[in-house]
């Protein structure tokens, strides 16, 4: 049986979370498409650490580590999501399962801001339940409400 879990990052996980955003197809999907440098993202794990509005989590499947996804809560009482996969494991889906994995029992509205030209990110948040809601500066914004009353 397959199984899935989200651990929140620690600092020792910067190499790992390092390498995956310094991958050329997250560059390129990313607003800010400038390639990383190593000390630059020690100090950004360590800020994102440190930050009481913002949380990391890798992504595991079978105990493998396959992605990663961040919550930063906005002033409105919205959350915005950022993630990603494991270049190894892009176009199988988990993009998916992590973002199920990662809403499951939450509660509150979800937003993700993904570059217009991102077919698979929209296609991904599309399917687990994302609708958009604007478009701007090339970004669509998708949002998803959860258990609101």
């Amino acid at each position: 049986m397959t199984k899935y879990n989200l651990k929140i990052i620690n600092y020792s996980d910067y190499p790992i979370l390092f390498e995956w955003a310094n991958d050329p197809i997250t560059r390129k999907n990313s607003f800010n498409s400038d390639k990383i440098k190593i000390q630059d993202h020690k100090e950004y794990v360590k800020g994102l650490l440190e930050d009481k509005n913002i949380k990391q989590y890798i992504f595991y499947i079978n105990n493998k580590p396959t992605g990663t996804i961040k919550e930063k809560k906005l002033s409105n009482n919205e959350i915005e999501l950022s993630y990603t996969i494991s270049p190894k494991d892009r176009n199988k889906k988990i993009g998916s399962k992590m973002m199920m994995k990662y809403l499951e029992d939450r509660k509150g509205n979800f937003v993700c801001k993904i570059k217009q030209n991102n077919l698979p990110s929209i296609k991904m948040v599309e399917r687990c339940g994302f609708k958009l809601f604007k478009v701007e500066n090339k970004a669509a914004y998708y949002i998803l409400k959860l258990n609101n009353e």
